[in-house]
């Protein structure tokens, strides 16, 4: 039992650190291809690695839960576009540490959705994650330009995405829910892409697929991750991609963060991690 829980928590940082490989090569990326670029070879790369594996294990393409899909695929690609672009505009710290305030919008809309109760305790925890979050986001008179908001709201979309693939799980295999969502956010960028779309040099070609590769690679890590250990246990764990943000975006773009940055990320994380701990504990002990 002991092997295994190391095991989990071994996969679980290591898909985190694989996203953070996958958020430096969109940061970089953004220096010289439009979001909607990003966001289709992003996708398209992941759609066929997954793909892949689903034809190797000798898998169905057909889907049971399609309207919940269709809210992921939706709520996910909102998400990730809305993400994507603070990356490219204000740096990857400060964009993951709002990007994995997910868990307060699950814990807050799970009620509604999903009719789970909320406690005193929670909402002090999710009280306390947004005062971190008024730290990093630092509102002033023109609060809605300010583009840490869409990460924010990237956090949002994220949340409902997790609420609608935790139902996704009990009809619908892992590999089939990230194949339409990576197959849906390919499609729908297509359009958008086309009337500014640039030729990748050598280097942009690796960036670009780079994002792809170690997206889906994350993604893989990360389902294997709860297979492994206990959701509750691993679950906090998540929050190590904004430590490693910070460490990289030091080491590649020498930012130091200041002094209400730091209060907030820790804000963040020490809440984003008690919740996610609660969250997944009595789903654990409810199943």
């Amino acid at each position: 039992m002991k092997e295994r829980s190391l095991l989990g928590v071994a996969l679980m940082i290591s898909s985190q650190l694989g996203f953070t490989s996958m958020w430096i090569c969109i940061k970089l990326s953004g220096v010289e291809f439009p979001l909607f670029e990003i966001v289709f070879f992003r996708s398209i790369v992941a759609a066929i690695i997954i793909g892949a594996l689903i034809i190797k294990n000798g898998m169905s393409y057909g889907f049971k839960n399609k309207k919940l899909l269709c809210i992921r695929c939706l709520s996910g690609s909102l998400g990730m576009i809305f993400s994507y672009y603070a990356i490219t505009k204000i740096g990857i710290a400060n964009s993951i540490t709002l990007l994995n305030t997910f868990p307060l919008f699950v814990a807050l809309l799970a009620p509604i959705f999903i009719k789970e109760k909320t406690t005193i305790k929670l909402l002090f925890w999710i009280l306390l994650a947004f005062i971190g979050v008024i730290f990093i986001v630092k509102p002033d008179q023109h609060i809605f330009r300010n583009i840490a908001l869409l990460a924010l709201a990237s956090g949002l979309f994220s949340g409902i995405a997790h609420i609608s693939i935790r139902q996704l799980h009990l009809t619908d295999h892992f590999l089939s829910i990230a194949f339409y969502y990576a197959l849906f956010t390919t499609l729908i960028s297509i359009p958008v892409m086309i009337p500014s779309f640039k030729m990748p040099s050598y280097t942009g070609w690796m960036v670009l697929t780079g994002a792809g590769i170690f997206g889906a690679i994350a993604q893989l890590l990360i389902t294997y991750a709860y297979k492994w250990s206990q959701a509750n246990f691993i679950a906090p764990l998540s929050n190590t991609s904004v430590l490693f943000a910070f460490i990289f975006e030091w080491i590649i773009w020498n930012s130091v963060p200041d002094i209400k940055t730091v209060i907030g990320a820790t804000l963040i994380v020490i809440s984003v991690s008690i919740i996610s701990y609660m969250q997944t504990k009595k789903r654990f002990e409810k199943y």
